[in-house]
C-alpha cells in the first residue's frame, strides 16, 4: 500500500469490486444482502460492507478516485464482466492457495481470471 502511489500518476480511478456468489452464501446471508449494491452494505455494516468501509479507509489516504461495486453471480464470470464492461487499464487479483481437502473442492480461479481476462492482469499474493 506505501509503495502504491509511488507507481500510479494522478489522477487515478479505482474499483473495488466485490462478487456475492450466491453459492457460498450461508444461512446467516439475508436474501437483501445477495442483491444489495455496495453503499447499501456499507451502510447497514454487513460483513461485506465492514470489509469495503476499511479497504475505503486505506485507500482514501492516497491521490485516488475510488469506486465500490458489487456484482452478483459467479466469481471468474462476474470479474470477467466487470473487467470487459468497465473498460480498466488494469485488473488486479488476488491470488488464493487452497490447502488440504479444500484443494479438491476449489478451482484455481486466479488462473481462470487470467485466462478469460482482455486487459493487463497483476496477481497478488
Amino acid at each position: 500500500m506505501r509503495q502504491l502511489p509511488q507507481l500510479l500518476r494522478p489522477p487515478i480511478n479505482l474499483s473495488v469490486l466485490h462478487v456475492m456468489s450466491q453459492i457460498s452464501a450461508g444461512p446467516q446471508v439475508s436474501g437483501w444482502e445477495l442483491r444489495a449494491p455496495a453503499q447499501e452494505l456499507i451502510k447497514a455494516h454487513t460483513l461485506e460492507g465492514e470489509i469495503f468501509a476499511q479497504d475505503l479507509r486505506l485507500l482514501e489516504q492516497m491521490p485516488l478516485e475510488v469506486a465500490p461495486i458489487v456484482r452478483h453471480g459467479l466469481v471468474v464470470d462476474e470479474v470477467v464482466a466487470e473487467a470487459e464492461a468497465g473498460g480498466y487499464g488494469l485488473v488486479v487479483i488476488g491470488a488464493y492457495h487452497p490447502q488440504g481437502w479444500e484443494r479438491l473442492l476449489l478451482s484455481d480461479q486466479a488462473r481462470q481470471i487470467v485466462c478469460r481476462v482482455g486487459c493487463p492482469i497483476l496477481v497478488m499474493r
